[in-house]
């Protein structure tokens, strides 16, 4: 599954830096986001199954391990660029002293841009990593995940129906829109229910079926057309119910090495891309250099892509390290 966790981050990527008109955006970061929260209720529920904690709190302190030191280095990153650069700092700056507790500890960064997007008291500039707000629904589910876990199937099923018709039937009826149609935990644990069922049903879907999405998703558009500020539609719901059905077919796929490198990587990748690319506008711009739109965009993804190997090397391997000591198996 390494492979679909890095083209998701690169879906997101694509939307956020300044990319070459007409570049092919995969899904657009507001689907691909949807697809992560499938992607990581499946991987709980397989890690749940596979991993046998010596006690329960053993969870949570992996879970710990896994999502903030990295992105505590990403956020220092962050602030230190904001304190050198000040074409870069000031939001930033005043994020970290205004809301430093929600941005520390990632809990609540999702209503601060909730109130943003409706016209309340915060702004999106407060949050210092910006797409870390989805780091707090991820933390969301983990705390529930072992209560969902001791759900049986059919319940587990008939859960993740109601909430996912809810969702979709406020979109198409009422015209739900961002943040309800997107960032509202509520409604945004039907994906993380469906990724978390399709672990369960274990579906054996025709061979090469995986290799064919892989095609479409790759090349056909299988999203969008157009540009990926466009609106969510139905396709844009489908697409996260239909990459969760392919994962089973996916994780065969890590045993290459290369798809668990692009796996590892993906995180730090999803959480520094924002820093690398505003940094290396600003140089560019403060030397003077206009290098053209494509250099500009493979610069900054070559750039993104080694300093997310070094996070994992120098903070996510040791952390690994440490989390194999909560579980009895891994």
């Amino acid at each position: 599954m390494g492979l679909c966790r890095f083209l998701l981050a690169l879906a997101v990527f694509t939307e956020h830096v300044p990319s070459p008109q007409g570049l092919h955006h995969l899904t657009g970061a507001r689907t691909a986001v949807e697809g992560f929260f499938v992607l990581s209720g499946y991987l709980m529920a397989l890690i749940s199954n596979q991993v046998k904690y010596k006690t329960g709190q053993n969870f949570y302190k992996s879970r710990i391990l896994r999502i903030y030191p990295i992105y505590w280095a990403v956020l220092a990153l962050t602030v230190i660029a904001s304190l050198f650069i000040p074409e870069f700092g000031k939001p930033y700056l005043e994020s970290a002293l205004e809301f430093s507790a929600f941005n520390f500890f990632l809990i609540g960064l999702d209503v601060i841009i909730i109130l943003a997007l409706t016209g309340g008291p915060t702004s999106i500039s407060n949050i210092v990593v910006p797409q870390s707000w989805s780091l707090s629904l991820e933390l969301y589910y983990y705390m529930v995940v072992p209560v969902l876990n001791k759900l049986k199937t059919r319940r587990l099923a008939m859960l993740c129906l109601i909430i996912l018709s809810c969702k979709f039937w406020l979109y198409f009826t009422t015209g739900l829109r961002d943040p309800w149609s997107y960032r509202f935990f509520p409604l945004e644990i039907g994906f993380f229910l469906w990724g978390m069922l399709m672990y369960r049903l274990q579906w054996k879907l025709p061979k090469y079926s995986e290799v064919v999405f892989l095609v479409v998703w790759l090349f056909g558009n299988i999203y969008r057309l157009n540009s990926p500020l466009e609106a969510h539609n139905w396709k844009s719901i489908i697409f996260p119910l239909l990459l969760g059905m392919m994962l089973n077919s996916y994780a065969s796929w890590d045993r290459f090495k290369f798809v668990k490198v692009l796996g590892k990587i993906s995180y730090p990748f999803y959480l520094i891309h924002i820093l690398v690319s505003s940094v290396t506008c600003i140089g560019l711009s403060r030397m003077n250099l206009s290098i053209g739109n494509w250099p500009t965009y493979l610069l900054i993804l070559s750039l993104t892509f080694a300093l997310s190997y070094l996070l994992v090397k120098l903070i996510e391997d040791p952390m690994d390290e440490i989390r194999k000591k909560f579980s009895s198996s891994v």
